[in-house]
């Protein structure tokens, strides 16, 4: 009669282990298994200045038999009042953009407010997320971050870049390349239209983005480049061709594919001769060519 009864027991408390088990591997390890964030189709908005970011935590974590990206950080809207968000999470490489919606994209951030002196009653700039590893094709990419609100969209490109090696992550500053060029100028016939969406120059380094496309063509085939110019120099940068088919629909009036006007160039200034120099934009296309003097410009110091 006691074995019946303790094999009764027993049996009680296999199940209720087996009940635990279940619920834990269901319910409490679901986060730690499986991506939280969602893969998703998105057009970049415009990009603007009107976000301050920054990344806490980057690393690669082995769970459920699946590598994962783990990120942490914040992020916040300059002026922000808005309580609720969603935040997007962006890698952008030369071959691919990924664009991720956070489960996690308001979490309470009282020390990012004070530290930035914030007074719109809000608290919820911190994000993470855990990422698939296998949905990073390429070995760079440059990390962005999308918030929308009640107010709009609103995109920035950090000046950070990960980068995947033997199955580690790096977070790094983004560098200027070697892209000063030396080409031959043809003479300017051709119109051209631009908007510098981002310009920023401190230390002698400027990182510009934007659009440009010349006037009745397609921008494919087009070379543009950016020119830091004064009385004594010409200086012509290459740059990193970005599309942007959100041109080609502003501008669908004109009946032209833009999709490849956009651009983002990086800068190091500092091998010139210091002054005053304006910022231009030289394109050319087979034999023709145009050149804009914007109302931009640099100062180069020693």
């Amino acid at each position: 009669m006691k074995s019946k009864k303790a094999i009764t027991i027993g049996m009680s408390i296999l199940v209720l282990i087996a009940a635990i088990f279940i619920v834990y591997f269901l319910f409490l390890r679901n986060d730690q298994g499986e991506s939280d964030v969602k893969l998703i189709e998105m057009k970049l908005p415009v990009a603007t200045q009107n976000i301050v970011m920054n990344i806490d935590e980057l690393k690669v974590e082995a769970s459920g038999g699946d590598d994962f990206l783990m990120i942490k950080g914040w992020a916040f809207k300059k002026n922000v009042k808005e309580k609720s968000r969603e935040l997007y999470l962006v890698f952008k490489s030369i071959n691919d953009t990924l664009i991720y919606e956070t489960e996690k994209g308001n979490i309470l951030r009282p020390g990012v407010t004070s530290h930035f002196k914030l007074d719109g009653g809000v608290d919820n700039h911190g994000f993470e997320g855990q990422i698939l590893l296998k949905d990073f094709k390429d070995t760079t990419y440059r990390l962005g971050i999308i918030i929308k609100d009640e107010t709009g969209q609103y995109f920035i490109m950090s000046g950070k870049e990960i980068s995947f090696s033997n199955g580690s992550v790096m977070l790094n500053d983004l560098k200027p390349k070697n892209n000063r060029v030396s080409i031959p100028f043809l003479p300017s016939t051709l119109q051209i239209r631009y908007n510098f969406e981002k310009f920023d120059f401190s230390e002698n380094k400027l990182n510009v983005s934007g659009w440009a496309f010349i006037e009745k063509m397609n921008a494919d085939s087009l070379k543009t480049y950016i020119v830091l110019r004064n009385a004594k120099t010409l200086a012509t940068y290459s740059v990193v061709v970005d599309t942007r088919k959100g041109v080609t629909s502003y501008f669908k009036n004109l009946g032209l594919n833009l999709d490849l006007s956009g651009f983002s160039c990086y800068i190091d200034g500092g091998s010139l001769e210091k002054g005053k120099y304006q910022v231009c934009i030289y394109i050319v296309r087979g034999s023709k060519a145009g050149f804009i003097y914007s109302h931009n410009f640099v100062e180069i110091v020693k």
